[in-house]
């Protein structure tokens, strides 16, 4: 009886090692694949231009302010660009101190002046505005130049924003065209 169970148990491991060898032979084999990597540099030279006085910037569509970025591909490798503004005021701490020499009270509820941004209508065929982001439809490729402009119009300024300033940036996202 010992030896009849010996037997089966010793047939089971034989099946079963050969059923785990024949699975292993099928699954096991690798199959290549290659990654393929491009080295080389993806830089993005940026400048800035604003039309007219930016120093006395008035409420109103009349005195609109123009501001014009310049984007050179400076790398070696096609590029996809996007970007997006962020903006904040910053109050003047003169106007704060006048106001209070003066007697004049300035209140710290006065909503942010609302500055309107509109793209020119020649850069509507090369940009597209998606998710508070600025996408250029191209590529750009080494060396290659392109503009982006925008008119800025300023509305409702209160008294505690007089002598405020308006700061822009600009945050920059480029990469390897796909």
């Amino acid at each position: 009886m010992k030896n009849t169970f010996s037997l089966i148990i010793i047939f089971v491991a034989c099946i079963v090692m050969t059923a785990g060898f024949t699975l292993s032979y099928f699954y096991g084999q690798t199959v290549e694949s290659q990654v393929q990597f491009t080295t080389g540099k993806l830089e993005v030279d940026l400048t800035k231009t604003i039309d007219g006085d930016s120093s006395n910037w008035e409420p109103g569509a009349n005195n609109k302010k123009t501001v014009n970025w310049t984007f050179k591909n400076i790398g070696t490798h096609n590029a996809n660009l996007k970007f997006k503004l962020n903006n904040i005021w910053i109050k003047s701490e003169t106007v704060a101190t006048l106001a209070y020499l003066n007697e004049f009270s300035l209140s710290d509820d006065d909503p942010e002046p609302k500055v309107s941004w509109v793209l020119h209508s020649e850069c509507l065929d090369s940009w597209e505005e998606k998710d508070d982001s600025y996408y250029y439809k191209g590529v750009i490729k080494p060396n290659e130049i392109i503009n982006v402009s925008f008119d800025l119009t300023l509305e409702g300024l209160h008294a505690s924003y007089l002598g405020a300033n308006y700061n822009v940036t600009l945050t920059i996202e480029a990469d390897q065209e796909k």
